[in-house]
């Protein structure tokens, strides 16, 4: 008898250890998807920033006029940065690309004056390229001679991106459905296994609620539990990738404020916790909502059905 209740102890913490481990690389699947999904917006935002557009200034422009459109351009709310650009500059900038030797051969500096700009995330888009063009050049035709832009760069950097958030979208919304259904198996099997020993509960009188309690119980602790080992396994997972590979992460090895094992920051905790947060409620209630229509079976089951 002794060894009977062992053995059923021993089989009863085998299946809750497999099903918290179950349970915890689903949710570090889900983890995983939510943190490229929240990520997405980030490089999103990081790419747009980085797409400029330039205001070439006659020859004859002063010094001083361009400063001034300098001061103005940067006085723009939906502009994040202007620079100005000397002749000289860019000549310097140049040479130092192709070598001296060559610019050498050239009779005169052949660059123009020009101002550097970088617009806020929401203000790149061809409309608002096309606002700032005609702002810029209205009472100023004498002094720029033009505002260059690529058009296909800034239609394209915004389609990628909402085509890339569109299938994540997708992806997570796929990922999230099987995970839950998954989980919800793995949970009716692990109740399946001690279906005995509910109907034995229940032919010796005892209440529905009570055969639930300690079900439901467990489950609310196995969410908790797969919730902070997924939590952890995810934080392994992320230090990995990027001390061997951290473009499989970001694209780019300089894309370092969004990883939690690089050099962190505010924003990468907040985003951590939102998702911590949310995989161990959403571990808490997919394992609670699967193991009390588990239970709702195998308590009215008829005892002929069991075997």
């Amino acid at each position: 008898m002794a060894k009977g209740v062992k053995y059923s102890r021993r089989k009863s913490r085998t299946a809750w250890v497999g099903t918290l481990l179950s349970m915890s690389l689903l949710l570090v699947m889900l983890m995983s998807g939510g943190y490229f999904l929240l990520n997405i917006e980030k490089l999103s935002k990081k790419v747009k920033e980085q797409v400029e557009l330039d205001v070439f200034f006659y020859d004859t422009t002063s010094e001083a006029d361009v400063k001034r459109i300098e001061k103005e351009i940067a006085a723009q709310s939906y502009v994040r940065n202007a620079v100005y650009v000397s002749k000289d500059s860019a000549f310097a900038t140049v040479s130092s690309g192709i070598g001296e030797d060559y610019m050498n051969l050239l009779d005169e500096n052949p660059f123009q004056a020009s101002i550097n700009v970088l617009l806020e995330e929401n203000h790149v888009n061809i409309d608002s390229v096309q606002k700032f063009e005609q702002w810029m050049l209205a009472g100023n035709e004498e002094l720029i001679e033009e505002v260059y832009y690529n058009k296909s760069q800034f239609q394209s950097v915004n389609d990628s991106f909402s085509n890339i958030s569109l299938w994540i979208w997708g992806f997570a919304i796929l990922l999230t459905v099987v995970a839950v259904v998954l989980i919800f198996v793995t949970i009716r099997l692990s109740i399946y296994a001690q279906r005995f020993t509910i109907k034995t509960m229940q032919l010796v009188g005892a209440k529905s609620s009570f055969i639930k309690r300690p079900f439901l119980v467990n489950s609310v602790l196995m969410g908790l539990a797969s919730g902070v080992v997924a939590a952890l396994l995810f934080i392994g997972m992320s230090y990995v990738l990027w001390q061997y590979n951290p473009e499989v992460l970001f694209g780019s090895a300089e894309v370092d404020s969004i990883t939690l094992a690089g050099n962190t920051n505010q924003n990468d905790f907040k985003t951590f916790a939102l998702l911590f947060g949310c995989i161990v409620i959403g571990g808490v209630l997919i394992s609670y909502v699967s193991t009390t229509l588990a239970l709702r079976k195998y308590i009215r089951i008829k005892t002929d059905n069991l075997y």
